[in-house]
């Protein structure tokens, strides 16, 4: 999916001029202003997230981090207040490989 920017024009068929195409993944990672983590807490191993806030320390940026924790009978969303990072797709890889596709970035 792609941002398309521009304007219409009405001569009696109407027409767009465009002006910026952008893909819809970079305008969301330039326009947000937090990065939620949503994570499948059922049975994750209590060291995911010290090695969790270890990652999220490589990528600093702006940023701020939720985690969306979910289990089969509660959720819980919990800001990060000791870390702000950029969001970078090889950090998006790094989360869902260390949860074992139990964590994953959604904007």
């Amino acid at each position: 999916p792609y941002f398309v920017r521009g304007s219409l024009r009405n001569d009696g068929e109407v027409s767009m001029i465009i002006k910026t195409i952008e893909p819809l993944s970079e305008t969301r990672a330039r326009t947000a202003d937090t990065l939620r983590i949503k994570i499948t807490a059922d049975d994750m191993p209590d060291d995911f997230y010290g090695h969790l806030q270890s990652e999220l320390k490589k990528y600093p940026g702006n940023l701020t981090v939720l985690l969306d924790l979910r289990t089969h009978d509660e959720e819980a969303l919990l800001r990060v207040r000791s870390v702000k990072v950029s969001m970078e797709p090889a950090l998006a890889g790094r989360i869902n490989e260390m949860s074992g596709g139990r964590a994953w970035v959604v904007q």
